[in-house]
């Protein structure tokens, strides 16, 4: 396991650390980078050097995955970073996770969680994710 990316996840559960946003957009970039999708993306502006370098491995990107679907269970703030970061993967296995855990952890779904949850489902189609969505949506409308 590179240690780059285990440091920036001690990072990311790091209680002193003010930055987990920025933590957890650079991790979903790196994740992105690391897809085989057609991406125009220019990372020189978008990542750190130190992640600019890495190139993951699928243990290293399912890794990160987990961690964040961890991060997002313990009920901590920045879903909607945290969804974002998830739908970069592009990963129908961990999409239908993420948002299996705003389910069952009951998360709050404010504006900007639900934007970002409907873009990932606009991105990956599929019945599972479908249902998924709609469960949120009840949720959301019977509190």
């Amino acid at each position: 396991m590179n240690e780059l990316i285990k440091r920036y996840i001690e990072l990311l559960f790091s209680e002193g650390n003010k930055n987990k946003r920025d933590i957890i957009i650079n991790l979903g970039l790196l994740i992105e980078k690391n897809t085989d999708k057609e991406n125009p993306t220019d990372y020189v502006q978008l990542l750190p050097s130190d992640l600019l370098v890495v190139n993951l491995s699928e243990e290293e990107k399912n890794y990160i995955l987990d961690e964040l679907i961890y991060f997002l269970s313990k009920g901590r703030n920045y879903y909607d970073s945290v969804i974002w970061a998830i739908g970069k993967s592009y990963d129908e296995k961990f999409i239908e996770k993420a948002l299996e855990t705003v389910i069952h952890e009951k998360l709050y779904v404010y504006k900007d969680v639900l934007q970002q949850i409907n873009f990932v489902v606009d991105i990956i189609k599929s019945e599972k994710i479908d249902e998924l969505l709609s469960t949120i949506n009840l949720m959301l409308k019977f509190g």
